[in-house]
């Protein structure tokens, strides 16, 4: 799934990704919000492990220690990343197949 989501963001063009895009869209919203809410950085660690080109043959402990988290605790985030890319993807989905393509699209601010 994580390989998808990062095929999502660095493919954004190719229309067989749209909805993906769209999705990881929606996850970079949530997370942002997330860490205003919660004074955290889960947007900078989201952005690290699916929007940098440079980091994504990086090893789970190269990434830990450059992101100052335990392996598990990146685990654990790695799921939370996930788990919030196919909620917003079923949403994103169901809205496509509704006919609301026009919320889906405007969306689409990066």
């Amino acid at each position: 799934m994580e390989q998808m989501m990062r095929e999502a963001v660095h493919s954004r063009r190719n229309p067989i990704y749209a909805e993906a895009y769209a999705a990881m869209l929606r996850s970079y919203d949530f997370w942002k919000l997330y860490d205003h809410i919660e004074h955290s950085n889960m947007l900078g660690i989201f952005k690290r492990l699916y929007w940098d080109e440079d980091h994504s043959a990086d090893t789970q402990v190269k990434l830990s220690i450059d992101l100052g988290v335990a392996e598990r605790t990146l685990l654990r985030y790695r799921k939370q990343f996930v788990r919030a890319f196919l909620y917003n993807l079923e949403e994103v989905h169901g809205e496509m197949r509704s006919g609301d393509a026009g919320r889906v699209a405007s969306s689409g601010r990066r």
